[in-house]
């Protein structure tokens, strides 16, 4: 019972350790929201001439430099594009949070080691994983949205429309993520930016090697000229092989991908349940020496196993 008390108090504090922490850095975003608020709403002369105070970089900001490493961008990149509203400092923060701060508390309660270290892997592999895993189902809903935005492009420019234009239709006609996608190029072509950087921006955020096709097409075209939608037709339709023949080869390696899952996580799920329900039964592996050595050696075989099954059903085409 005192366990549970302890995981009840572990979580409570880590709850509002979290709420605290981000409820001052939405503080920050709120104030942007009502200010980019009163500038759209603003009619006169004078309001839209104010110019803003200059602010103090925020604490995030100043642990976590944005010019310090290019994994920060990466990352908020990632968060981006499957759709998770954080920013990289806010993620690490609560992976920290995750895998860190909550094992400590736990420690500190006295809870046994063995829950301690399940804490630790599930902590600080969780959120990392349900990262992969929305960005993953974002890029495939990107890909298979790639068409039907070809379509539109295609339809617009033969209407006499702009590519800018036809990019603002994406945006306001087909649903997340080519929507999201299109309108953030489309603002920072407003702004200023060149359409070339900005469709280079999309091609690495999506990692969408049609995209890449599709934005090599419509650069050339600009340098060069031509008739983007003739060309652009003809790359949908070499779009919509690979994207069947995508199909037919997920459909003939879901067998194997779906083995290699359930064979390389079946023993990871069976240490964590059973540090957690039955702690004596997997002691020997982190108290005896033999112990370790077992438990290092299943953690490369597993790792192997994996990586052969990976390159064996990931076909490149």
């Amino acid at each position: 019972m005192l366990l549970y008390f302890s995981l009840l108090a572990a979580c409570g504090v880590v709850f509002f350790l979290t709420y605290g922490i981000l409820s001052l850095l939405w503080k920050d975003r709120l104030a942007a929201s009502r200010r980019f608020s009163a500038l759209r709403e603003a009619d006169t002369p004078e309001s839209r001439s104010g110019i803003p105070k200059p602010r103090r970089p925020s604490l995030l900001a100043r642990i976590f430099p944005k010019g310090s490493s290019g994994r920060l961008n990466r990352l908020a990149d990632e968060l981006y594009l499957s759709g998770i509203a954080l920013k990289a400092e806010e993620f690490l923060l609560l992976w920290v949070c995750c895998g860190i701060v909550l094992p400590i508390i736990l420690r500190i309660l006295d809870v046994r080691l063995m829950v301690v270290m399940g804490v630790v892997i599930l902590g600080s592999s969780l959120p990392i994983v349900l990262v992969k895993l929305s960005k993953a189902k974002s890029q495939r809903a990107f890909d298979a949205q790639l068409v039907d935005a070809l379509t539109i492009i295609c339809n617009s420019l033969r209407a006499g429309f702009s590519f800018q234009t036809a990019m603002d239709n994406i945006a306001a006609e087909l649903p997340d993520p080519i929507s999201r996608e299109f309108r953030r190029v489309s603002r920072e072509c407003h702004l200023g930016m060149p359409l070339e950087e900005s469709l280079g921006g999309l091609v690495r955020r999506s990692g969408s090697e049609d995209l890449e096709l599709i934005v090599s097409a419509v650069v050339i075209q600009r340098q060069v000229g031509g008739n983007l939608a003739q060309v652009l037709d003809n790359i949908s339709g070499t779009i919509r092989s690979r994207i069947k023949l995508r199909g037919d080869i997920k459909t003939m390696t879901a067998s194997g991908t779906m083995s290699g899952y359930v064979i390389g996580a079946m023993p990871v799920i069976m240490l964590v349940m059973l540090m957690i329900l039955n702690p004596s039964h997997v002691e020997m592996f982190f108290t005896t020496e033999i112990g370790k050595l077992l438990l290092l050696l299943s953690a490369v075989m597993e790792a192997i196993g994996f990586f052969f099954v990976r390159k064996i059903v990931n076909v490149k085409f």
